[in-house]
């Protein structure tokens, strides 16, 4: 709500705008190197200010978060964790997400359930996004661990001769 902030954004804005105050006050020509360090400084001291309320806030609201919520707000706010949001679209990379795998990649990330997602895993267990990433009938390690592989082979290839994956085997039935 803006209107719970406005007072102290106004007394914010009195302390940054003081400097500046008192040299219209003077009708002063200049502007002093001593009237310019005055307002760095009161808008870092000001920045510092609000920094430390929006991590409290954070902190209030993570409490009161059910379990999940918290894990993966969390896992979200780390350093780096949303690099891949401002990566180039290098398809020679595989740095490309269609429509479907971006919706589905948000979904991991904030801790919501996928659409589409089937009920039940190939194992017969009920299938949920934590079962579904550790199932090792499900497919996922395996296609993680492919994407890997074939990532490691394409940039060995770069600098090295004769590099290839392990073909795949044939289903035992």
């Amino acid at each position: 709500d803006p209107s719970c902030q406005a007072a102290s954004q106004c007394r914010t804005s009195e302390k940054i705008t003081a400097p500046l105050t008192a040299l219209i006050m003077m009708q002063s020509q200049e502007y002093p190197p001593e009237a310019k360090s005055e307002q760095i400084r009161a808008k870092n001291t000001a920045r510092n200010i609000r920094r430390q309320q929006e991590a409290m806030a954070a902190e209030q609201l993570k409490e009161r978060m059910p379990d999940r919520k918290r894990r993966a707000m969390t896992v979200s706010a780390e350093k780096g964790a949303s690099s891949w949001l401002s990566t180039l679209p290098i398809a020679d990379h595989g740095f490309t997400l269609h429509k479907g795998a971006l919706r589905d990649a948000l979904c991991l990330r904030y801790g919501w359930n996928p659409h589409l997602l089937p009920s039940h895993c190939v194992c017969g267990q009920r299938l949920t996004i934590e079962h579904a990433l550790s199932c090792s009938r499900g497919g996922f390690p395996s296609i993680r661990h492919n994407e890997i592989r074939d990532l490691t082979a394409n940039l060995m290839s770069e600098v090295c001769y004769g590099v290839g994956i392990e073909p795949c085997l044939q289903a035992v039935t």
